[in-house]
C-alpha cells in the first residue's frame, strides 16, 4: 500500500551546531526505523551546496500513523531539544499528498 502522506521537513542548522544537530537527527532516524514499522520512508539528506541545510523525507501510510509518530514521547522530546536549544536557525515543513500518476511503482515515494 503506497504512502498517503509525504513530508519534506527542512532545517537550517545554527553555525557551530552541525554535529549536535546531526546526532539528534541520527537518533530520530534510528528510533523511527526501529520503532515505527508503519513509516515506510524516513531518510535524512544534506544539501550539497549548504551543509547546514538538512532535509528529512518522510512517508506515512495515513493520518493515524502520522499522528502516532507525532504523539510519541521521543518525538516531543526531540522537537523540544531542536526548537529550544539554539541548534536550529529555522525549520520548515511541507506536507504532501501523492497523486500517484503514471506507473504505480514510480509514482509514489513509498
Amino acid at each position: 500500500m503506497p504512502a498517503e502522506i509525504v513530508i519534506v521537513a527542512q532545517v537550517w542548522v545554527a553555525e557551530g551546531r552541525l554535529e549536535e544537530a546531526l546526532e539528534l537527527l541520527r537518533e530520530d532516524v534510528e528510533y523511527t526505523h526501529a520503532n515505527e514499522p508503519a513509516v515506510p520512508r524516513f531518510a535524512l539528506h544534506r544539501d550539497v551546496d549548504d551543509p547546514q541545510h538538512l532535509t528529512m523525507i518522510e512517508a506515512f501510510l495515513n493520518e493515524d500513523v502520522l499522528a502516532e509518530h507525532r504523539a510519541s514521547d521521543f518525538y516531543k522530546d526531540l522537537m523540544e531539544r531542536l526548537d529550544h536549544s539554539g541548534v536550529l536557525e529555522r525549520r520548515e515543513r511541507l506536507v504532501l499528498e501523492p497523486l500517484g500518476m503514471g506507473d504505480p511503482a514510480k509514482g509514489y515515494l513509498a
